[in-house]
């Protein structure tokens, strides 16, 4: 969950997108070498796909902008609300999120106690844990829901 753009199901702008993302840029939070993963319930959209042309167009135009010591090989940047800030939080990633609802898409302190959370902009969030394995329990061994049902 490292080192990627990952894109919502849905979102209303993809210039309020590239906007945000320009702002992490200049923040020099931005890893040039990140991949975008579209939602794989959004595989054929047009407007993700344009969306991911633009994120790839921005890649270009600030390669030579950033600065190669400071990457952030471990960062997710996660758009819109999404649950999966706290499996890459939990797996060790530095994950910033932009939203375009703050109060309803953002993650708090207040909610979530072991999240440390850096506003960075309006719509930017930085988070970070206190202490890794007490937001979920994640596991390792590959486990089939077919043992747990019985039919």
């Amino acid at each position: 969950m490292s080192n990627c753009i990952f894109l919502p199901i849905n979102f209303s702008s993809s210039n309020f997108i590239i906007n945000q993302l320009r702002i992490i840029v200049k923040k020099k939070l931005f890893n040039n070498n990140c991949i975008v993963r579209n939602h794989p319930q959004s595989i054929r959209s047009k407007k993700h796909i344009n969306l991911i042309k633009k994120i790839n167009i921005l890649k270009k135009e600030n390669y030579k902008n950033i600065n190669l010591n400071n990457m952030h090989e471990k960062q997710s940047i996660f758009i819109g609300a999404t649950s999966s800030v706290i499996e890459a939080l939990e797996r060790g990633a530095d994950v910033v999120h932009i939203v375009k609802e703050p109060i309803i898409e953002s993650y708090n302190s207040v909610f979530w106690p072991n999240i440390k959370v850096y506003r960075l902009s309006e719509f930017i969030y930085k988070y970070s844990l206190k202490k890794s394995g007490k937001l979920i329990k994640l596991g390792y061994k590959n486990r089939s829901f077919n043992k747990y049902l019985s039919f």
